[in-house]
């Protein structure tokens, strides 16, 4: 039996209970999704079997461990392993999906993006001081034969993974206008930033076909779609991006 395979970009208490996620998978698809462990699902639509996954920053750094002891204490989430590991735990997939968030350098929130172009940048402490914003520069570049691109809603892109979420708290003095200068140095080198998808791209794209969307929850070089404690994406524009790229990977699957 083909097997389906979708890595989400953060915690599933965050997909689940924020996002309503998979109630409109399954919904639209009339499929029972279980929980089988702390942070996998399992579910199977016309024949297919399909795991889903979750993944927190793209590795087990410092940032990692900060960020994982706030989620848990703070908010009680259950923080998933970081992508690098959970890539080698796929042993066999027909197809492997990726779908999160990612913040934009310029337009607004709601943009979707099937990005084809990787690369990656490492952040050794939680608060970027400002002197370190000019020397700040994506490496390791990579492509993929994005299977979602050109099927269904998505602007072409070149998409950054960050260790650090890049909000204002994450600049030192919380200060918007270094946030705004970051944005414009990173634009130079892509379109958008998140934080698990080059783990994901740099395994599977050579080893099976491969697709990866994510949809703009904020804007870096605008104060007001800043991420902040308001924060907050449209999950019914989520979820439906979500179904149509499973329902482009489920017809080639066929």
């Amino acid at each position: 039996m083909k097997k389906l395979t979708i890595i989400f970009g953060g915690s599933i208490d965050y997909y689940d209970k924020n996002m309503g996620v998979f109630k409109e998978i399954g919904d639209v698809f009339g499929c029972s999704i279980k929980k089988i462990a702390k942070s996998k699902l399992t579910t199977k639509i016309k024949k297919i079997n399909i795991e889903i996954l979750f993944a927190y920053n793209p590795t087990r750094d410092k940032n990692y461990r900060v960020n994982k002891r706030y989620l848990e204490t703070k908010w009680g989430q259950t923080v998933p392993a970081p992508a690098d590991e959970i890539v080698k735990k796929i042993k066999k997939s027909d197809i492997v999906l990726f779908f999160g968030h990612c913040g934009g350098f310029s337009g607004k929130p709601g943009i979707i993006y099937t990005p084809e172009t990787f690369k990656e940048i490492f952040f050794e402490e939680a608060i970027v001081k400002h002197k370190e914003i000019i020397k700040i520069k994506p490496k390791n570049k990579i492509k993929i034969n994005n299977i979602l691109a050109g099927k269904m809603q998505g602007k072409k892109a070149t998409l950054i993974t960050s260790n650090l979420t890049l909000n204002p708290s994450s600049i030192e003095n919380n200060s918007k206008e270094h946030l705004i200068k970051l944005a414009k140095i990173l634009s130079n080198a892509g379109d958008i930033v998140e934080k698990e998808s080059y783990p994901v791209a740099k395994y599977f794209k050579d080893k099976v076909p491969l697709g990866v969307m994510v949809v703009c929850s904020d804007v870096l070089s605008i104060k007001k779609y800043m991420m902040d404690e308001k924060f907050n994406p449209s999950p019914k524009k989520f979820s439906k991006a979500c179904i149509k790229a499973i329902k482009i990977a489920l017809k080639k699957l066929k």
